[in-house]
């Protein structure tokens, strides 16, 4: 599955984007947020809306037993790789040299990745070739460098994962940036990109 989660909730996307989230995505954090919060929008707090159905929808995962002591970071892939638009360009992967920093930070903490790669409908086919062939490769490189585990779901279960850890790097893009703000509703602590997302 992958939807614009970060984009639905942080910039609040057209009734069309809606609409397709709610036929495709089914009982997903998405559709249920379309349901309470724009259905309702003068009766809910967006931050109590995301509040309430991300504590039902915890319940509903099996995670790795050691979520609460993990640190998930968040890899933006796919059109940034290599695009040449001017957003794509500003929201190209970290350095391998800031990952390698982030590991001698923390030695002994198993690391958890969250990375899908994404592209906007009708994305050139040509570019979408090579930029899936990149992604794989800092992908591969990020798993050597932190040792780390590929959590390969969903948004929402990605989502769900990146919250519970112990710690919580951000990527780039709105997704990682609601993360970052869900974590801080639930207290939970993550370093942040130097970047504005």
């Amino acid at each position: 599955m992958s939807y614009r989660l970060g984009d639905l909730i942080l910039l609040e996307i057209d009734e069309k984007s809606k609409n397709e989230i709610l036929i495709e995505y089914p009982n997903t954090i998405g559709s249920e947020y379309i349901i309470q919060y724009y259905d309702k929008k003068s009766h809910f707090n967006k931050g109590n809306v995301l509040f309430n159905i991300l504590i039902n929808k915890m319940k509903e995962f099996n995670y790795p037993p050691v979520i609460k002591y993990i640190i998930v970071v968040h890899l933006r892939l796919g059109d940034v790789v290599c695009g040449d638009d001017f957003y794509e360009k500003e929201k190209r992967p970290n350095d391998l040299s800031y990952y390698k920093h982030i590991k001698s930070q923390f030695p002994d903490i198993k690391f958890y990745l969250i990375a899908n790669c994404f592209f906007p409908k009708n994305y050139n086919s040509e570019s979408k070739s090579e930029s899936i062939k990149e992604s794989n490769k800092y992908l591969s490189d990020i798993i050597k460098i932190l040792d780390a585990t590929h959590i390969n779901g969903d948004a929402d279960f990605d989502l769900c994962c990146a919250i519970q850890s112990k710690l919580f790097i951000q990527g780039k893009g709105m997704y990682s940036r609601l993360i970052v703000e869900l974590r801080n509703i639930f207290n939970m602590t993550s370093i942040l990109n130097n970047i504005d997302n």
